[in-house]
């Protein structure tokens, strides 16, 4: 098994009480179908800069969201795996990275 790290980009994010309840309760269940895959649920994130190399601070180019760890015997294998993710159905989507051992 491969440890792979899923990166969430954009979706929406304009809810209402309800809608974010209703959007929760969406995130929760498919944790629960992706069961022991999950090593680390991760966070959503907030806000964010981008240090460049010349030691200034610039703006994100990748408007990523949030971050889940999985453990799979593949990329194609981790994709498998979050293809029912919730984010798809707010028009966001997801990258997948390979995290090497070291």
């Amino acid at each position: 098994m491969g440890k792979f790290v899923v990166t969430y980009k954009g979706g929406d994010s304009d809810y209402n009480t309800e809608a974010q309840e209703a959007s929760m309760k969406l995130w929760m269940e498919w944790f629960d179908s992706i069961g022991a895959s999950v090593t680390d649920f991760g966070n959503p994130f907030g806000s964010s800069i981008a240090l460049l190399s010349d030691g200034t601070v610039g703006e994100v180019d990748t408007a990523l969201t949030g971050f889940t760890v999985l453990d799979a015997t593949s990329l194609e294998h981790a994709g498998e795996i979050v293809a029912g993710c919730p984010i798809f159905k707010s028009g966001g989507s997801i990258e997948i990275y390979e995290a090497m051992s070291m």
